[in-house]
């Protein structure tokens, strides 16, 4: 996956140029016995 940079917005939509821009990364993470009892009720449903 090939990534672009803030200035690459400018380029790519210059309608928001003038935009303040705001960046952000976010994860979850889960026990893995949360997972099997949401494999289990899914298979339930």
């Amino acid at each position: 996956m090939e990534s672009i940079s803030f200035e690459d917005i400018k380029e790519l939509f210059p309608e928001y140029k003038d935009y303040k821009k705001y960046g952000a990364i976010a994860a979850m993470t889960f026990d893995e016995d949360v997972l099997e009892e949401a494999e289990e009720y899914l298979k339930i449903n």
